[in-house]
């Protein structure tokens, strides 16, 4: 503020102003008669009456009410003072406008302002994060005026304009506050088929002529991959059906059984004769069965051993494929299976919080979000390529292929 005082002195005396604000700041100037310096003791040839005005300005750091006191005096001893009262009001802080703040979803992000405030005050920040929460921070005064710069992480699950609005209050109250937003941008989704597999089970089904006993061999390539034995008793056949459990058996590999029909240590139920229909039953991942028939005949020992190619049928079997896929944010995941022989595209849908889509604004699931997809297809011979597309409910997306060859 600026203090402009004026005294008049009926003689031609000198005249000096002393100010003190009440602030701690004191201030002082003279004039003199002659303009130049100090009049003699005795000068009755000055200018009379002498009036001088001079300007004083000081600054109040703090609102808050003062006294000031201002003195005049003249070269001969003679003085009048005047108090008077100053009120100082508060102004409240000032912030630089700034934003909007630019992330990813699933990452985190930094927002930063500054605020300046006329007075010797400390600062608090307050940022408020929509869907999100809330930040407080306190600096400390850095003099009159104060400036200070604060800066608030925020981190969203999914992409979209979030508003942040920025409150700063001075330690006497007063406060400002500006609005800006931050914008989240999405990210596509990562994805890979992770395996390929064809889980099958091979099993020997048999009915006919109770007692007899018939024992199977399976075989991938040379190499021994489970047994399975069956004696007719009375009852189903389903009932008395042997299997090894699901297999995963490899593509590009040979399949082979070898089936003994051994009726001469059987006990006898009343006749040396009779019939034995057998089965050998590949079952799928899907349920999905396939039956490849023989009949063995205690009269005919050429039907005692029976050897089986399994490869035509267990390239009928359906293929489990296995894929995963990650969304840095929150996003539900969308599978789209192209099996590239011409079927209907197979779709599976992972939802971030397990039951239903989430909101258009969902920054508060799960992520990075994982997900899996586990599908089941059947391919004709041939080479298939196999195109998987991954899509988060926000239109990123990603797409990775295969190439399965099947050989019956």
């Amino acid at each position: 503020m600026t203090l402009t005082a004026t005294a008049q002195d009926p003689g031609s005396d000198d005249l000096s102003f002393a100010v003190d604000f009440g602030n701690g700041d004191s201030q002082s100037a003279i004039d003199y008669n002659n303009g130049v310096g100090p009049d003699p003791p005795i000068s009755p040839g000055g200018t009379f009456p002498f009036t001088a005005t001079e300007s004083f300005t000081t600054r109040y750091v703090q609102n808050g009410d003062y006294l000031a006191t201002l003195t005049a005096r003249d070269d001969d001893g003679g003085e009048f003072a005047v108090p008077f009262p100053i009120h100082v009001r508060n102004v409240a802080p000032t912030i630089l406008p700034f934003g909007p703040a630019l992330s990813v979803e699933g990452l985190a992000g930094t927002i930063a302002a500054t605020a300046t405030d006329p007075g010797d005050d400390a600062l608090t920040f307050t940022w408020t994060f929509e869907l999100g929460p809330t930040v407080t921070e306190t600096l400390p005064s850095t003099g009159s005026p104060t400036t200070q710069t604060s800066a608030a992480n925020f981190l969203y699950g999914d992409d979209g304009s979030f508003a942040v609005t920025l409150t700063v209050t001075d330690q006497d109250g007063a406060s400002t506050s500006f609005t800006t937003t931050v914008d989240v941008a999405n990210l596509p989704p990562t994805a890979q088929i992770t395996q390929i597999r064809q889980p099958v089970s091979l099993g020997l089904r048999v009915a006919g002529e109770k007692w007899h006993d018939v024992n199977a061999t399976f075989f991938a390539n040379d190499t021994i991959l489970g047994f399975a034995s069956v004696v007719r008793t009375p009852g189903s056949p389903d009932d008395q059906m042997a299997a090894t459990g699901f297999l995963d058996l490899p593509m590009m590999t040979r399949y082979s059984a070898k089936v003994l029909y051994t009726p001469a240590d059987d006990p006898v139920n009343g006749q040396p004769n009779g019939a034995n229909p057998a089965w050998i039953v590949l079952r799928d991942g899907t349920g999905a069965e396939l039956r490849v028939h023989h009949t063995f005949n205690v009269e005919h020992p050429g039907t005692y051993e029976w050897d089986v190619a399994l490869t035509p049928y267990v390239a009928r079997m359906a293929f489990r494929l296995s894929a995963t896929a990650t969304d840095a944010g929150s996003d539900d995941l969308t599978f789209r299976w192209d099996f590239g022989d011409g079927s209907p595209i197979v779709e599976t849908t992972a939802f971030n919080n397990g039951v239903s889509a989430d909101p258009l604004k969902s920054p508060f699931g799960t992520f990075p979000f994982v997900a899996t997809s586990d599908v089941f297809h059947a391919f004709a011979d041939g080479t298939h390529l196999v195109r998987l597309e991954v899509l988060d409910d926000d239109g990123g997306s990603v797409a990775v292929s295969v190439t399965i060859v099947v050989q019956g």
